[in-house]
């Protein structure tokens, strides 16, 4: 089970005008800081001797996102048993992306290309060849990340970012979204499937996020003052 990441060794840093990032590929691919001049945009990383990937910016979610239940599910016929991957967590979580090394394969001022080749073992039986394009422009940050199946059967797949966003009281995010599936005590997808009206949401919220006993804001955001 994977228990953290000793201190990196090769992080990469990019620089667009005043946007800068700094890449640690060895640390799950992952984001450690996300700045516009001295403002940090992501969650800046804390240095210590040990990192697990939720203690870093923003990290890849491939080829799954969020817990799979005691790691069981059937996919076109194969029943499959997934073990807990992950120092913490009870269920497997975010698929491997998160918690290998990836490969560093172009890197220039402003942009690098990461690449993750797995080629399947008990924490995911199908290989794949994922990418990951993390560039600055004059805009801010864009992520691209790609995922190729390299075994000769279907595989399930779902795959994402993880960013941890500095924001001010009274931040609102916008999602084209018609509902929403309610987790339970173990973060898990509930069965209660909820209509939403508004496509705004407030990130004031103060529930519990369950089993990291943090508020749901506190998980996912940062307030800064």
């Amino acid at each position: 089970m994977f228990n953290g990441f000793d201190a990196p060794t090769r992080p990469v840093n990019l620089r667009c005008g005043d946007f800068a990032a700094e890449v640690w590929p060895e640390h799950g691919g992952a984001i450690a800081s996300f700045r516009y001049g001295s403002r940090a945009l992501l969650r800046p990383t804390d240095r210590r001797q040990r990192y697990l990937p939720t203690d870093l910016a923003s990290f890849p979610l491939v080829p799954y996102s969020n817990r799979i239940a005691n790691g069981r599910f059937q996919f076109a016929g194969r029943s499959c048993e997934l073990p807990r991957n992950c120092i913490g967590f009870e269920h497997p979580l975010h698929g491997v992306g998160w918690i290998r090394r990836w490969a560093e394969r172009e890197r220039q001022t402003d942009r690098c290309v990461l690449r993750l080749e797995h080629g399947g073992d008990a924490d995911w039986p199908w290989p794949f060849t994922a990418t990951q394009d993390i560039a600055l422009n004059e805009s801010g940050l864009e992520l691209r990340l790609m995922l190729i199946n390299r075994s000769v059967e279907l595989m399930p797949f779902g795959i994402g970012q993880h960013p941890y966003i500095c924001r001010p009281i009274g931040t609102r995010i916008f999602a084209p979204v018609t509902g929403v599936w309610l987790t339970d005590a173990d973060c898990l997808r509930g069965r209660s499937w909820t209509t939403v009206s508004s496509t705004t949401a407030s990130m004031d919220s103060t529930a519990s996020c369950g089993s990291c006993g943090r508020t749901a804001a506190n998980c996912a955001w940062v307030r800064r003052r």
